[in-house]
Formats: C-alpha cells, sequence, structure tokens
C-alpha cells in the first residue's frame, strides 16, 4: 500500500494506493486540499507534541520503514483568512492538523 499527495485541478490530494485490490479499486482518494502530509516511523509506541502543520519531537528517534512497528500521520490543512480584520464573521488565517498513530498488525504482538 502506497500513501501520495498529488495535485488535480489546482487542489493537492491525499491517496492511497493498493496494488492488491481488486482492478478499478486500486486508488482512493481519502482527502482533498492538503499543503502537507509527514510519515514519521518508530520501533515503539511514542509520545510527542505538535507544533505548526507537524508532531514535535516524539519521545524515541525514528526508524527506518522497514523496521518501524509504529507509525504517526500528520496531515495539515492552512485555511486562508474569511472577511476582513474587525469585521463580522472575521476568521483569521489558521492551520488545522490532524494526527493518526497506527500500531503496525503482526509486528510485534507482545508489545501491543
Amino acid at each position: 500500500m502506497k500513501y501520495l499527495v498529488y495535485e488535480e485541478n489546482n487542489t493537492n490530494l491525499l491517496a492511497r494506493y493498493d496494488a492488491y485490490a481488486v482492478a478499478g479499486a486500486r486508488s482512493t482518494v481519502l482527502a482533498n486540499r492538503l499543503d502537507s502530509l509527514h510519515i514519521h516511523y518508530y520501533s515503539q509506541k511514542v509520545n510527542y507534541g505538535t507544533s505548526g502543520c507537524d508532531i514535535s519531537p516524539a519521545s524515541s528517534s525514528e526508524v527506518t520503514p522497514s523496521t518501524a512497528t509504529y507509525v504517526v500521520l500528520a496531515v495539515c490543512v492552512q485555511l486562508s483568512a474569511v472577511g476582513k480584520p474587525n469585521g463580522p464573521g472575521y476568521q483569521p488565517a489558521t492551520s488545522v492538523l490532524l494526527v493518526s498513530d497506527v500500531a503496525l498488525r503482526n509486528s510485534n504482538l507482545p508489545l501491543y
């Protein structure tokens, strides 16, 4: 399975590609309007903070994807300001960060 961000019709899309899925269902768009995607690989469950559009330093060092048993995905969307400052309904520009942790199945079952 692969995850990728690509541009189509002036927007960035997050898609999942599964080479083993049935023909016609190999690619699935998971989200649109993305500004960044960060994938972090660890050998164990980690604690971390969030800052801007990514996680802040984790409680453990990252490892190569082939040795990972725990993955942290960080997806960010930057929203433009709406309205004019001090006007009705004004919303300043902001970043929205979604973080998801994944324990890889069957990689180290006694630990999870």
